[in-house]
């Protein structure tokens, strides 16, 4: 299955493929669909930076809210609460961070309804380092429903990104050790039961080892 390379850049404003073969000697700069952005680039591109704009990016007034979605199923469309302060970035914990590593994490992506699945076509997924900043986000944010303010830009280039495929499957590649959260985000309107084109959000940690394939399924019921 051919893979097309996505351009990163950086967000004004932080925070989800088929298969393919890969040598075990892995250059990270040739590997599809999981090159770190630079922060340092000139040029950005609005579509590029919808990826990561899943909790400070998306207007409430934008978006249609799910009212009977549970409290852990709460994603970035539903912020009804007051904005709170991000952390500073602890850039000591993120350099410590190993980048690139020998695993490959994979998976589908979908939304359960009435026991049929809905596969995110052609979504925008991101693997971000499970650290004490992507954990606020996780809890305050993605769980409690909190708007945050404005992430650092440095946090950009610890992610890898990729895209899933008509089918809903991805991959990230060049994985390191560790524990991560895998977020994306699909379009969907009367699919899944929505008047107009909704961004619904699906975040999940997942804990992977050096040198092996994990497989993993991103969902939620509606």
């Amino acid at each position: 299955m051919k893979k097309r390379f996505i351009s990163i850049s950086i967000l004004s404003i932080f925070l989800f493929s088929g298969c393919t073969q890969r040598a075990k000697s892995i250059h990270v700069p040739m590997i599809p669909k999981t090159n770190p952005i630079d922060i340092n680039t000139s040029e950005v591109k609005k579509e590029d930076t919808q990826i990561v704009a899943m909790d400070i990016g998306v207007k409430v007034e934008d978006v249609q809210i799910d009212n009977n979605t549970t409290q852990k199923e709460i994603n970035i469309t539903e912020l009804k609460k007051s904005r709170i302060q991000r952390s500073s970035f602890p850039l000591a914990e993120y350099k410590n961070l190993k980048k690139y590593g020998e695993s490959t994490i994979s998976g589908v992506m979908f939304l359960q309804k009435d026991g049929s699945k809905i596969f995110a076509q052609n979504a925008k997924l991101f693997l971000h380092p499970l650290t004490s900043y992507s954990k606020e986000w996780y809890e305050k944010s993605y769980i409690e429903g909190y708007e945050m303010s404005e992430a650092d830009k440095k946090m950009y280039n610890y992610l890898l990104y990729t895209t899933t495929d008509g089918d809903g499957n991805f991959s990230f590649f060049a994985v390191s050790k560790g524990k991560y959260y895998v977020v994306g985000t699909m379009i969907c309107s009367m699919e899944c039961g929505y008047e107009k084109p909704t961004s619904i959000v699906i975040a999940q940690e997942v804990e992977i080892g050096e040198g092996v394939k994990k497989s993993i399924k991103l969902y939620k019921a509606k």
